[in-house]
């Protein structure tokens, strides 16, 4: 392969792994990025620098949307056993009372934490 048609190969995959990142594609983003990255010559530091900081935003994206995800289906445990938040008991073996995000506290654990600070 000539270097011409070296360059025209990882500045394709590049494009190709940034179009898939805007695409929320992660997996072939990164898949393009590492790609690219390993084609390019030694010589060209400044591509294989790009191609690294490309990997590294596909993984701070990706961690981010994993992170959310985890959080959202946690709240959506929570939201369908309605149980404290602190204890895990449910209801009716305590009153459980809401707060925000689908966090719950029950009667067991406000008498405990006043007990805690009260002294």
């Amino acid at each position: 392969m000539t270097d011409e048609k070296l360059r025209e190969a990882y500045q394709q995959l590049g494009r190709l792994s940034a179009e898939a990142l805007d695409e929320g594609k992660h997996h072939d983003a990164f898949r393009y990025a590492v790609a690219a990255y390993s084609i390019v010559p030694d010589s060209e530091q400044h591509w294989k620098t790009n191609f690294l900081i490309l990997v590294d935003k596909i993984c701070g994206e990706f961690l981010t949307l994993r992170s959310e995800e985890r959080s959202n289906n946690a709240r959506d445990r929570r939201r369908e056993k309605h149980v404290c938040s602190f204890c895990g008991k449910k209801e009716p073996e305590v009153k459980l009372v809401p707060g925000p995000d689908w966090v719950f506290i029950c009667n067991s654990c406000v008498n405990s934490f006043y007990n805690g600070f009260k002294n």
